[in-house]
């Protein structure tokens, strides 16, 4: 079970001379509550007034979830000079400098993007989840207790990395994998390259305290955090270097943040016949922008707006706090569950095209505080489905080759066992080898006689699923359709 815990927030907007203290539903290790405390910190952070769109909503909601802008006052104008007095801008102020806190995409030039293969041109909202910044050292030194490797920072692991690259290579373009390249080229196991990394760390502190830096200085060389880390690392209770968080790290920006940058910055979701360029699980933009002042309301006051956009965070936040959970507590165990399938492959069959899944995924309800959320999810949480999220990247991954065709699987509720084609791509119906023709669109007997199988139960007209009463059944007729 994961802990949970609030904060107690507020927030106050100041819009020219006019100032509201409004309540924040705010998340931690993360959960949702509402407070009405007038306690706040004397951090400050700004952000436009006026329309509002999801991505300052986000972006906003959290920074609030970081240790270093926990429950800031959130102000909201466009006066640069006031702009100047704070803490961090998002959306606003035609500077992107991370040095300084200013979190804006829209001036000339600007081109940042995600990295690690995603070229969608980055929001407000993609900025505070991508940013990078510097810690104290000491900070990973406290979580020594379990393994030298858990003391280090994810940004000092692929720091090392990146120094050893060539000149070509750019901090943007995706440095996990260039890591992984390193790994194979060097053969080095993870846990030599982290005592290593701790080895060159302490060399640097101390040369830099041989050369007068004070240590004040000194503690925090090299060691580098993402705020969307940290915030996924709170919820797994994890360090920030653990190889889950970099994970969903990943899987979080695909399925929700980057669908916030493109719809921003106004990219289409396809290019005429080519595949998608970012996957949207959301119509959030419009919600949040329907929550904006309508011209026929009789008060459009700067407290109303205030209002508006304080309700325009807590729905953009709690939407990207659900999709967190959901990758944290069933995303992430079924990947675990795939690679073991995946390794086990050859035990199934020879050929090591079919897979079976020997372990199911099933609801938990406890997990979820969303009706949304459990009706989108629950025909997906039993694990013969769950496979699908895992099965063509974990196939790139582990290099497995030739790629899998079959997957067997237990039928939650018949207990008959399932065999699944699998399809050419996540988002296309067409089958690597499907189901053979003379058996779609039959059944028992019929079926039994004619694929020579016992126990056959049917195969779908497509081809892309048929079904046996026993796992052997299941497994003959993937092995008679591999032969096909």
């Amino acid at each position: 079970m994961f802990a949970l815990r609030s904060l107690s927030q507020s927030l106050i907007f100041f819009q020219k001379p006019t100032l509201l203290l409004l309540p924040l539903m705010a998340t931690s290790q993360i959960t949702h509550s509402s407070f009405t405390t007038t306690t706040s910190s004397p951090k400050r952070v700004g952000t436009h007034n006026g329309t509002f769109h999801c991505d300052e909503a986000l972006g906003c909601y959290m920074i609030r979830l970081t240790d270093k802008f926990n429950s800031v006052e959130i102000v909201r104008t466009r006066d640069s000079k006031v702009l100047e007095t704070l803490d961090a801008v998002l959306d606003v102020g035609g500077v992107y400098d991370e040095s300084k806190d200013r979190y804006d995409h829209h001036q000339k030039g600007f081109e940042e993007v995600f990295g690690h293969g995603f070229g969608t041109k980055l929001s407000s909202a993609g900025l505070v989840y991508k940013l990078w910044t510097l810690v104290p050292f000491w900070v990973f030194l406290g979580a020594c207790n379990t393994c030298l490797r858990t003391t280090i920072g994810v940004g000092v692991y692929y720091y090392i990395d990146f120094v050893g690259r060539d000149s070509s290579d750019t901090w943007q373009s995706g440095y996990p994998e260039q890591s992984k390249e390193k790994h194979e080229v060097l053969n080095v196991g993870k846990g030599d390259t982290w005592i290593f990394i701790a080895m060159f760390q302490g060399f640097l502190v101390g040369q830099c305290e041989a050369f007068g830096f004070p240590f004040g200085v000194s503690q925090w060389l090299w060691s580098l955090e993402h705020y969307g880390m940290e915030i996924i690392a709170k919820e797994l209770k994890l360090d920030q270097g653990h190889p889950d968080v970099h994970h969903l790290f990943l899987a979080v920006y695909k399925s929700f943040v980057e669908a916030i940058d493109a719809n921003d910055n106004g990219i289409n979701k396809y290019d005429t016949d080519l595949p998608k360029r970012y996957v949207d699980n959301t119509k959030l933009p419009s919600r949040v922008g329907r929550l904006n002042l309508d011209w026929m309301d009789l008060d459009n006051s700067a407290e109303k707006e205030n209002e508006a956009f304080h309700r325009a965070m807590s729905l953009a936040g709690s939407e990207f706090i659900e999709n967190v959970r959901f990758y944290a507590r069933s995303w992430l165990p079924a990947r675990s569950i795939v690679i073991d399938c995946l390794a086990a492959r050859g035990d199934v069959d020879a050929s090591g095209e079919i897979m079976k899944l020997h372990k199911f995924c099933p609801v938990r309800t406890h997990f979820f505080f969303s009706n949304f959320l459990l009706l989108c999810l629950s025909s997906l949480f039993y694990f013969g489905k769950m496979w699908k999220l895992h099965i063509y990247e974990l196939e790139e991954e582990m290099k497995i080759d030739p790629p899998i065709k079959y997957v067997l699987y237990e039928a939650d509720r018949s207990k008959n066992w399932r065999v699944q084609a699998v399809a050419v791509s996540p988002d296309k119906f067409e089958s690597r080898k499907p189901l053979p023709a003379q058996w779609r669109g039959l059944r028992d007997e019929e079926l039994s006689k004619e694929s020579s199988i016992p126990g056959c139960v049917f195969v779908h007209m497509s081809g892309f699923i048929g079904g046996n009463a026993t796992y052997d059944g299941a497994l003959a007729m993937a092995r008679a359709s591999l032969n096909n």
